[in-house]
Order: C-alpha cells, then sequence, then structure tokens
C-alpha cells in the first residue's frame, strides 16, 4: 500500500464527471466531480487552470481557491467530507466572485 508521501501527481485532467489524476508510478485513478462540490460548480475554464503543489501531492485550482489532496482520490473512503454548512459558504463565496469578475 502506498503512503501519502508517495502518492505524487504529474498529471490531471477534469471532465464534466471526473476529476482524473495520472501518479509518477503511470497509475490512474479517477474520482467522480460530484465528490469535490466546489470543483463541481466551477466552470470548465476554471477547472482547466491547475496547479500541482506540494510536489504533486495536492492540486489547487487558483481561481476557485480550491485545494484537492492526492491522498483523496486515491483514498476517497479514508477522506473525511467537508460539512455541508462551510461548503455552501465557500461555493456561494466563489459564485459572488465569479459574478464579480463577469461584471
Amino acid at each position: 500500500m502506498s503512503t501519502s508521501e508517495s502518492l505524487r501527481a504529474r498529471a490531471v485532467q477534469v471532465t464534466e464527471s471526473h476529476l482524473l489524476v495520472e501518479l509518477e508510478d503511470g497509475s490512474r485513478y479517477s474520482a467522480l466531480i460530484s465528490m469535490f462540490p466546489i470543483l463541481a460548480e466551477a466552470t470548465p475554464e476554471e477547472r482547466a487552470d491547475w496547479e500541482l503543489i506540494g510536489g504533486g501531492s495536492g492540486i489547487h485550482w487558483p481561481k476557485i481557491d480550491e485545494h484537492i489532496s492526492v491522498f483523496s482520490i486515491v483514498y476517497p473512503e479514508q477522506t473525511i467530507p467537508m460539512a455541508p454548512a462551510p461548503m455552501r459558504r465557500h461555493i456561494r463565496r466563489n459564485q459572488q466572485r465569479r459574478s464579480r469578475r463577469m461584471a
């Protein structure tokens, strides 16, 4: 079993339904985008603007200020989901930012 230190992404793709990650060892994992509501609410342009952080142990989307660990994609059953109320506040805040940028 891999440790979280060995879970390093080298490529990321976000589709309408999935978050796809390829690790440095060549293995590939996918997760339903619905597991990450902030990412699911983002526009395709926002989803496409990602960067690897922590040497590949995490993914950051600067336009929506979202961070997802590679560990949570590989081992979703060991990840604690974000509480609904804070998640809704975060989504609302990001939607307000988007509408201000578009105005």
